[in-house]
């Protein structure tokens, strides 16, 4: 009995000891991103700990707003945990909710890494105070458009946001809805900063006018482009350069609007009542430290950088901006050191997220197909025919009560938000099917485009 007893703990002992540790983690990232952090984590966790990890890969589909309502009903069915350790990537608005429903864990770094990080940048906050939080590269915001489609619409390549409302164009624009996205969000807010409540709306509008139909994802609109099934989009930096490396840069480029730069935070947290929080905390030390920066700041094959995928984002460190080589970055820029007259309000961002979104969604991708008959007929920039659909004092005031709970509910706003858009445009226009078949259209102006072209070329070798 002893000896089968002895044999018992034995085999015990030797199943504990070469168990494995695993991480699952809840990203939105791309396959680039899992691969180079999960196989330098692995090499760095069992240089410090001696043990093996695995890391499990969550993608629930969708945006971040897709994510965060996942997070919150996984809650409130477990809410001691849900049995995920991290959620990374997202940008920042959705760490901002989560740890006002104090879903987050703090996250203690060590002092080799919390020191070299920096609070804020232009106005942006780039970490949570308490460690609840933290910005693990930075985002910049961009165009991204295919050269073979706007040449065949002789369409110059854009430079600046306005650009993508040249009604060349039209049918040409994928777009995507804030509700569903939010780096799609974080484009439609900067814009209305950049230019004003008033322009930034026109714009907004202008756009929708021009584009097919609204994605329910940023991911399918670059997707769209890469395919040559759209010819322009904003995206974020991230997915303009997958797509440019996936596609190839005499296909497809990514240009970043110079005199509104926007540079914010691409975050990571732990969540709260994780499986394996110190293998948690561990990972976001790495993240953030300067091997981890490495890997999303210098290029392909440079020493210390990605092995297989370039990632091309930029570092929260700002000493790694002088401690790398030019030749090395993957990207030309350093944004400690630029210098720009246009300051984003996260504040004012944040406080007005929700509203911006309802009132995209009401007063423009609900009347999508309308607008874009109205624009057809009246071969005026809708813009400026419809303006934005509430005053900036009217916004205010909207904020103000909602905050206060002194006025309308949310519930009964939006009842009276869509009754106003409605009536705002002309009966005649109302649930126009014009948008059905401007796919069709699309296609079939390249495809004559595409003829035409062939046809010249042939020409002028007879002669």
């Amino acid at each position: 009995m002893i000896k089968l007893w002895g044999l018992l703990l034995f085999i015990l002992l030797s199943s504990e000891s070469g168990r494995c540790d695993e991480l699952v983690i809840l990203s939105p990232h791309w396959e680039g991103i899992k691969s180079e952090f999960g196989r330098e984590f692995q090499r760095y966790y069992k240089g410090t700990t001696g043990k093996e990890v695995t890391l499990r890969w969550l993608d629930v589909g969708g945006g971040t707003s897709d994510i965060l309502k996942f997070v919150r009903t996984q809650y409130k069915s477990s809410p001691d945990g849900i049995g995920v350790d991290i959620f990374f990537g997202g940008g920042t608005e959705p760490y901002l909710a989560l740890k006002k429903d104090a879903l987050l864990a703090p996250s203690q770094l060590s002092p080799s890494v919390s020191s070299k990080l920096q609070l804020e940048l232009n106005g942006v906050t780039l970490h949570d105070k308490e460690g609840y939080w933290y910005s693990a590269a930075l985002s910049t915001f961009g165009i991204l458009y295919n050269k073979k489609v706007l040449s065949l619409l002789s369409v110059t390549p854009p430079r600046d946001w306005k650009d993508l409302a040249d009604p060349r164009l039209n049918g040409w624009v994928s777009l995507a809805d804030p509700r569903k996205s939010g780096s799609a969000h974080m484009v439609y807010e900067l814009l209305l900063q950049r230019y004003g409540w008033d322009l930034g709306w026109r714009l907004i509008l202008d756009l929708a006018a021009l584009t097919r139909n609204f994605s329910a994802s940023a991911g399918r609109t670059v997707e769209d482009v890469v395919l040559g099934e759209a010819a322009a989009t904003f995206t974020i930096d991230s997915y303009g350069a997958e797509a440019e490396e996936r596609a190839g840069s005499e296909i497809i480029e990514f240009v970043i609007p110079s005199e509104s730069l926007l540079v914010s935070g691409d975050a990571i947290a732990l969540l709260k009542g994780g499986p394996s929080p110190d293998a948690a905390r561990l990972f976001i030390d790495f993240v953030l430290s300067e091997n981890g920066q490495k890997l999303f700041y210098l290029k392909q094959g440079a020493e210390g950088g990605p092995k297989d995928f370039e990632l091309r984002k930029l570092s929260v460190l700002p000493t790694i901006y002088q401690s790398t080589d030019a030749s090395e970055r993957a990207v030309p820029l350093n944004p400690f050191a630029v210098s720009s007259e246009f300051s984003y309000d996260q504040r004012g961002s944040t406080r007005r997220w929700g509203l911006i979104n309802d009132l995209i969604g009401i007063f423009v991708i609900d009347l999508h197909s309308s607008i874009k008959a109205y624009q057809a007929d009246s071969q005026l920039p809708i813009g400026g025919v419809l303006g934005a659909p509430l005053s900036a004092l009217e916004a205010e005031k909207v904020l103000a009560k909602l905050e206060t709970g002194e006025g309308e509910s949310r519930r009964r706003l939006i009842e009276l938000w869509r009754e106003r858009a409605r009536v705002s445009i002309p009966k005649k226009y109302r649930g126009s099917t014009l948008l059905r078949a401007l796919p069709l259209i699309a296609l079939l102006t390249l495809a004559v485009l595409s003829l035409l072209r062939g046809m010249s070329g042939r020409h002028r070798k007879g002669n």
